[in-house]
């Protein structure tokens, strides 16, 4: 953007007023160079309304002055160079396209300057520290320059530019880059010397730029090394960037799927509301471990209540509480224990309390449920007798079935037991009918 529409040697020996009176006759006002603050009283003399390009550059004007405002037809402004704070109320220059007003004391850009049907509007070096909300009105610019400032973030309104082809935000404060940029049809941009630390990666969707500018900037993404290659480079670093993020996310989004599924077939199990034999196996097991127990303990005239294990037995506990004879004696025997009852075999005892404390940890195992040990109905022969297993710190937690070959260790009575027999391993055999109580020690 040139900082003078008009530069003319001769016209610095021009006075003033014949500058005026040349303006009215060619539509040029060039004043530039002449340490005015303000205009003549003269002005007023002349008729202005079809002046065009105004030039009022490298003086010493704090504000523009309202004669400017009153020519409609000026299309180019420049009043660069000057020492304005503000700018007054420009909406009578319908048709103004180019305004220049860098190099100034400005803090702010007006919103009615917003209002213009601007093409071009340059404010670098001055000392904005943002930009309007109404920036977005411009919707004719197509050259923006705000270099020189101390803008820290660009409004996302910058990306209802949609005529915009050159932004210039060189040295300024800059730590980021709004995702808004990328809605642009930039040809150039300039960032160089911010703060900027990483470029957006959907900046990949800027088709149209040519010219790239990042130096200066603590750039980590792309790499410095990257930067210095250029912008083809670069677009290649972040399109490598974006698939590999969303290959990321597709793994995330899997796992968070996984792990809701498995949530809710819990919640469900938890619930009723799902019939998964793997949920509800290990509580139907102690169910119906604790009745087979109750019933072999009622056909042997034994009280069941007093032999109920305390509530949140485990099957861990189960486990080491289940007593064999010494003689192994398993395939036809049938133990009773404080959890229920003992499968025949000594397999399928451990498959049971495996998968009972297996089951809510693992949802997703396709295993096979195992049936509860169905009790034992027939009664024993007479080569078969039941038997306590004690220990010193518990009552009689298992009864088991043991053949007469076992009864080597016999006593009158359980009353003529001596207290070493209180003291594992120690067995006191229940007498059949027609048979005497025996004791082991």
């Amino acid at each position: 953007m040139p900082q003078s529409p008009v530069n003319s040697a001769s016209s610095f020996n021009i006075p003033v007023e014949k500058l005026f009176e040349q303006a009215e006759e060619n539509g040029v006002l060039v004043l530039s160079g002449r340490k005015l603050s303000i205009f003549p009283p003269t002005v007023s003399s002349f008729d202005l309304s079809d002046v065009t390009v105004v030039d009022l550059s490298a003086n010493r004007f704090v504000i523009l002055p309202q004669a400017i405002a009153e020519m409609v037809s000026v299309e180019r402004l420049c009043c660069y160079n000057n020492v304005m704070r503000t700018l007054p109320p420009l909406g009578k220059l319908l048709s103004l396209v180019s305004l220049n007003i860098s190099r100034n004391h400005l803090t702010s850009l007006p919103a009615h300057t917003c209002c213009l049907p601007l093409k071009e509007l340059n404010i670098s070096h001055n000392r904005l520290v943002a930009l309007p909300d109404e920036l977005g009105q411009l919707q004719a610019l197509m050259d923006l320059d705000v270099s020189g400032n101390e803008i820290v973030a660009l409004p996302n309104c910058i990306g209802e530019l949609a005529n915009l082809r050159d932004l210039n935000v060189r040295r300024n404060h800059l730590q980021s880059l709004p995702d808004a940029l990328t809605k642009l049809s930039l040809v150039r941009l300039d960032i160089s010397v911010n703060r900027v630390s990483r470029l957006p990666l959907s900046f990949v969707k800027i088709q149209s730029l040519r010219t790239l500018t990042l130096h200066d900037n603590p750039m980590v993404l792309p790499p410095t090394n990257v930067c210095l290659r250029g912008r083809v480079h670069i677009m290649k670093f972040l399109q490598a960037e974006i698939e590999q993020s969303n290959s990321k996310d597709d793994i995330s989004v899997r796992s968070s799927r996984a792990a809701a599924r498995r949530e809710t077939r819990a919640l469900n199990a938890r619930k009723g509301r799902e019939k998964d034999p793997k949920a509800i196996r290990s509580h139907s097991s102690v169910i119906s471990l604790e009745a087979e127990m109750e019933n072999v303990a009622k056909q042997h005239g034994l009280d069941w209540s007093s032999m109920q294990p305390s509530p949140g037995t485990s099957s861990n506990f189960l486990r080491s509480s289940v007593q064999y004879n010494t003689h192994g004696v398993v395939g036809s025997t049938t133990s009773v224990s404080a959890g229920g009852i003992v499968p025949k075999s000594l397999a399928e005892l451990d498959a049971t309390l495996e998968d009972a404390d297996n089951d809510d940890d693992d949802d997703d195992l396709e295993t096979t449920p195992v049936s509860s040990p169905q009790p034992r109905t027939s009664t024993p022969n007479a080569s078969e007798a039941v038997f306590f297993e004690s220990s010193a710190d518990s009552s009689p937690s298992t009864i088991g079935m043991a053949t007469s070959d076992d009864h080597s260790h016999t006593a009158e009575n359980l009353g003529s037991r001596d207290e070493s027999c209180l003291h594992p391993p120690s067995a006191f055999v229940m007498p059949l009918e027609g048979q005497r109580p025996m004791t082991s020690c």
